[in-house]
């Protein structure tokens, strides 16, 4: 997990932004997050030699950790803000197979369809990991997912709500990612899922889980060697 050390070398190089005509001082994400993503470290070791996408990564603060096991890491987010201190996040990896995409899911796999094409490589990925990011994607680019990305991947682990929340005009369905569609989402793709509840919302314990980890991985056929 970061320290805080590190957290305030990152916050202090992060740009900062305008807005409105406004200086904004720069968001503190991890701050922020700081609640899923301690919850998040106990299953880092999960991407261990993995080549990992994440989807909506934000200013990189699970790339952060993700990349200090996997072989390569990705993050894809459509904010130009984000991706900018994405990049900040970035000079402070060791991990130096780290790269940050401006895009919106649509239009990368888009692109990496039409370099395909075009005969060249394209980076293909073992592990897929999303935060709270899935019910931002269109039914086309969940689609896109399925048959471009999700085929080459042995392990998924997506964060989540627990429950339903009121509908939110830019989110795709918050019914549909509740963790048992997560699951049978990824049971369309041969994954087999385990769902792994987090804790309660720091201060309010009666009200249950607040997130939960979906860790799915490929089905394998029985008597492979």
């Amino acid at each position: 997990m970061i320290t805080k050390q590190e957290y305030n070398a990152i916050r202090k190089a992060w740009p900062v932004q305008k807005r409105d005509g406004k200086l904004l001082e720069p968001y503190q994400h991890w701050m922020r997050l700081n609640f899923r993503l301690r919850y998040f470290c106990k299953y880092v070791d999960l991407f261990k030699g993995h080549d990992v996408v994440e989807l909506g990564c934000n200013a990189g603060m699970y790339g952060y950790e993700i990349s200090k096991v996997s072989t390569s890491y990705t993050g894809v987010d459509i904010s130009e803000r984000f991706i900018a201190e994405a990049n900040v996040t970035k000079t402070f990896m060791e991990n130096k197979n780290v790269y940050f995409v401006c895009s919106s899911v649509k239009e990368w796999c888009r692109k990496r369809r039409a370099a395909k094409l075009a005969g060249e490589a394209i980076p293909e990925y073992t592990a897929l990991f999303a935060s709270f990011a899935l019910y931002h994607l269109s039914d086309k680019e969940l689609a896109m997912l399925e048959t471009d990305i999700l085929p080459s991947c042995q392990l998924v682990v997506i964060q989540t709500r627990t429950a339903k929340r009121k509908a939110m005009s830019n989110h795709n369905s918050w019914k549909f990612w509740k963790p048992k569609q997560v699951a049978a989402f990824l049971a369309r793709s041969g994954f087999e899922s385990e769902v792994v509840m987090g804790p309660p919302k720091p201060g309010n314990a009666s009200s249950g889980p607040n997130f939960a980890e979906i860790i799915a991985r490929r089905k394998t056929n029985a008597g492979e060697g």
